[in-house]
């Protein structure tokens, strides 16, 4: 899990109506945590996500790429907490290029496909 960029805060009367955002943008690179075992680091991703999802302080964005692909597909043991991540106002999107290289693409459950190029651009200019 790497953070991406900061937001600028968001106004107060915007707060009052929307989630506490922390003003971060995630970039989810692989379905695990950490390095070693991976049944392990899948465990501690469940974990990281439902924490996130029953957090306070949620993320603005929260981009998966490579493996992290997986994350966001009809068995992932991380829908429900995606989905509530949703709900909750955070925006997510999957890279369309690797969804595609996992055989991914018709199995995404959650979020819209973002196309790689773009995502550089948003990530630099914090715009989604």
């Amino acid at each position: 899990v790497t953070e991406v960029a900061s937001e600028a805060p968001k106004s107060p009367a915007a707060s009052v109506s929307s989630p506490n955002f922390g003003g971060k943008v995630l970039l989810i690179t692989k379905d695990y945590l950490g390095e070693g075992n991976e049944e392990l680091g899948r465990t501690l991703m469940k974990t990281f996500m439902f924490c996130l999802a029953e957090s306070d302080v949620k993320p603005s964005k929260i981009y998966f790429i490579n493996s992290g692909v997986k994350m966001v597909t009809e068995e992932s043991p991380h829908l429900e907490n995606l989905k509530n991540l949703v709900e909750a106002g955070v925006d997510i999107a999957a890279c369309g290029i690797c969804l595609d290289f996992y055989g991914l693409k018709e199995k995404v459950a959650v979020g819209p496909l973002l196309i790689f190029m773009p995502l550089r651009k948003r990530c630099s200019q914090n715009r989604w």
